[in-house]
């Protein structure tokens, strides 16, 4: 990992790596560990050091960590400079189908 702000979170990969400590289904006959999971403490835009919490695994597995933790580690694109955030909501639509912004 690198110091830097995040541009961006490859969700995709984070969600393959919780799969990985039980807490997806592979299958539809897997099994799903309910205390497992990812919890992220990062977002766009955060400016990370090295060192850093990213992230907090969680999992009653023995295996798979290290795994998860590069797969953590490649989902997060940093970059020197901040990063142009995109509005999350753009415009509402109020009973008269009129858009709002």
């Amino acid at each position: 990992m690198k110091e830097g702000f995040i541009s961006s979170i490859n969700a995709e990969k984070i969600g393959v790596a919780s799969v990985i400590l039980g807490a997806g289904r592979e299958t539809k006959d897997s099994d799903i560990d309910f205390p497992s999971g990812i919890i992220t403490k990062v977002k766009p835009a955060d400016f990370i050091k090295l060192g850093d919490v990213v992230a907090v695994l969680y999992s009653n597995k023995e295996s798979g960590f290290k795994a998860v933790e590069d797969m953590i580690l490649e989902s997060l694109e940093i970059d020197v400079a901040p990063p142009v955030l995109k509005k999350l909501i753009v415009g509402r639509v109020d009973k008269h189908s009129s858009v709002l912004y």
